[in-house]
């Protein structure tokens, strides 16, 4: 196993792992849970099963049946298979998480924190708005739970145009990007270039960024509440 600098690992059994957080957790553990590592399961899948005891204890526990399927009558190659891959995804998990309690702790030199909870917007230059740190969450768990609620909700007015984000900075900026799909197809289609109409592209990043900046607003309420 790696070394990792928040976490220490207490106990090694076959397919599972009890550590010890060097710093503790400083958020509630459903938070912790859904902001931080459901987002990352597309990289482990099921295989592996987090277990949160309290801030400071945490156990990874290696699912057999979501990698190799009925493990009862498991062969000896598929022992081994586990074995490798259990060792393979818990460093995955830890490397995350460790990765994570980083930012609550900003251990290294220029990295950017979370945001501020209090303060969570530095400042909005047209359609980019800079917070005051990095989302306390992944982005993926930002854009499901916040974003795309706000964008479906443009898209349905705004039909053909598409509502799009991209973060940059190290996450800390977040600008808002339109664009004209539905008439870029037809200008294909025409064979003619297409033309964007700044004013209507400005009232359109206007109220992106407008829905953008409430729900960065909510997402630092609700890491303000989590904390603990």
């Amino acid at each position: 196993m790696e070394n990792y600098k928040y976490i220490e690992i207490l106990v090694k059994r076959p397919g599972i792992l009890d550590c010890k957080m060097t710093q503790p957790i400083p958020c509630n553990t459903a938070y912790f849970t859904q902001a931080f590592w459901m987002p990352i399961k597309h990289q482990i899948g099921e295989r592996v099963v987090l277990l949160i005891k309290d801030n400071r204890s945490i156990s990874l526990v290696y699912n057999a049946l979501a990698a190799i399927g009925d493990y009862r009558k498991m062969t000896m190659e598929q022992a081994k298979f586990c074995e490798e891959d259990s060792i393979r995804v818990f460093n995955v998990a830890l490397r995350h998480i460790d990765n994570v309690m980083g930012f609550f702790y900003e251990d290294e030199r220029n990295r950017i924190g979370f945001l501020d909870e209090a303060n969570p917007i530095e400042k909005i230059v047209d359609e980019s708005i800079q917070m005051t740190g990095r989302l306390p969450m992944q982005e993926a768990y930002f854009l499901d739970r916040y974003w795309k609620p706000k964008a479906n909700k443009l898209h349905k007015k705004y039909k053909g145009v598409r509502f799009r984000l991209r973060f940059t900075n190290a996450g800390s900026v977040v600008t808002v990007i339109v664009e004209f799909c539905k008439e870029q197809a037809l200008c294909r289609q025409m064979g003619i270039p297409f033309k964007e109409d700044p004013k209507k592209k400005a009232f359109l990043c206007g109220l992106a960024t407008s829905e953008l900046t409430e729900a960065i607003t909510a997402a630092a309420a609700e890491y303000a509440t989590a904390l603990v």
